[in-house]
């Protein structure tokens, strides 16, 4: 089965696996406990501090080159504080898009969020999310599909304290944050027809349909 694979900086990957998975290793877990063999490899392509002109560069050879069969995409978050031009960061994103389409892979986008420690305000990367709107943008004109990660991981806020579920930077994730990524991820899956599809070749489906 083809992979999906995971493309952003460093809220996708850069974290020391010993300490927790990131949350392309969460869905992968998630997946495989729904579909069994039939869950498809996740491929984490995420690397701490790049652009979306990085993302484009390496695009081809680390995620194309792969025949995804889906690219989750989280980029251009590093672009504001480098002083990258929101024209720019818009190009390189609608290029990224595009190329995933046409490789025949679907394509999901997520969303910067922030999640500001009420004693450490100071420290909250504030500029993480402000090409949220261009990579909506991007992957929507090119039929692919958002997932609202930052609206997420607000709901998730209001319900338990932030350092369990961001660095005081407001943006890396701690365990429960990948969490709340994963989830998200998921459910848009399923929402969008991919999960039943794979659970019907899944061996805990064949299970149930036999005890049935």
């Amino acid at each position: 089965m083809r992979p999906i694979i995971c493309l952003g900086d460093s809220i996708t990957g850069g974290q020391d696996l010993r300490l927790y998975l990131k949350w392309p290793g969460v869905l992968a877990a998630m997946l495989a406990a729904r579909c069994g063999e039939a869950a498809p490899a996740v491929i984490n392509c995420g690397i701490p501090g790049d652009d979306s002109g990085g993302m484009l560069v390496r695009l081809a050879d680390q995620v194309l080159a792969a025949r995804p069969s889906l690219v989750v995409l989280l980029g251009g978050g590093n672009d504001t504080a480098r002083g990258i031009p929101r024209e720019r960061t818009a190009a390189n994103l609608a290029a990224i898009a595009a190329q995933v389409v046409a490789a025949g892979a679907g394509l999901l986008g997520l969303q910067y969020h922030l999640v500001v420690h009420p004693e450490a305000e100071d420290q909250a990367w504030r500029h993480l999310p402000a090409n949220n709107d261009l990579l909506a943008a991007a992957v929507r004109a090119h039929g692919g599909r958002i997932v609202d990660t930052a609206g997420a991981m607000a709901r998730a806020a209001s319900a338990q304290p932030p350092a369990e579920l961001v660095a005081p930077d407001a943006v890396h994730l701690n365990p429960g944050g990948e969490l709340v990524y994963a989830r998200a991820v998921f459910d848009a899956l399923e929402a969008g027809g991919w999960l039943p599809e794979l659970a019907i070749r899944g061996p805990a489906t064949r299970t149930t349909e036999s005890a049935g």
